[in-house]
């Protein structure tokens, strides 16, 4: 009996199975791989104690101060069980507290602490001078080519796919850090004298 020749991959498939280490899919794993293993181990030596995990649920609350566990696994592309047991290890390292949803009491809204963001900046700094060093061999013009091509890439996927590129959450310049700090915001020298001389002055009328 005959046996059927099979027939060889051509084009794009064939360059990939060729050279595996060119194809984009095998590089963009690389890089994202690296960089987490990277960012992590420069967070380690800043001695802020925070994996990759924890850095992103930090960045998350900041942006979003009070935000349920469920909320956080979305943001984080996680299971509810991972974001759990990340919030049980940043409670314990006093990084956040979590206390009852005013609204929702079965809810736990979660904040950040004083040591959390003092941790989160150390990181975010540690961070930031790693992947200045990965784009070190990079022009500025080719950084922002870099950027829109996957912008690009990004966009083709999500037409393909159906699925709804993630937006990042932007962090405010001044996050605030927990419910009490929200409730009782710090005033300035000058708001302070101007708060004392109007309370005086309805005093004396």
């Amino acid at each position: 009996m005959a046996t059927m020749a099979r027939q060889r991959p051509t084009g794009r498939l064939a360059e990939m199975l060729e050279r595996p280490e060119d194809s984009l899919g095998f590089l963009l794993k690389q890089v994202h791989h690296l960089m987490r293993l990277g960012m992590e181990s420069r967070m380690r030596a800043a001695r802020t104690h925070m994996t990759h995990a924890h850095a992103v649920t930090l960045h998350s609350l900041l942006a979003s101060p009070g935000a349920s566990g469920a909320e956080l696994a979305r943001a984080a592309t996680v299971t509810p069980q991972t974001m759990n047991s990340i919030l049980v290890t940043l409670e314990q390292q006093g990084m956040i507290t979590r206390e009852p949803n005013s609204r929702h009491g079965r809810i736990l809204a979660t904040y950040v602490t004083e040591k959390g963001q003092r941790q989160f900046d150390a990181g975010v700094g540690a961070a930031e001078g790693f992947i200045e060093e990965m784009e070190a061999s990079l022009t500025n013009a080719e950084r922002r080519q870099l950027r829109r091509l996957l912008q690009r890439c990004l966009a083709s996927l999500s037409a393909i796919t159906g699925v709804e590129v993630e937006r990042p959450i932007p962090v405010p310049t001044r996050p605030v850090l927990d419910k009490q700090a929200s409730r009782r915001p710090k005033l300035d020298a000058a708001t302070k004298r101007a708060a004392r001389g109007a309370t005086a002055k309805r005093r004396t009328t």
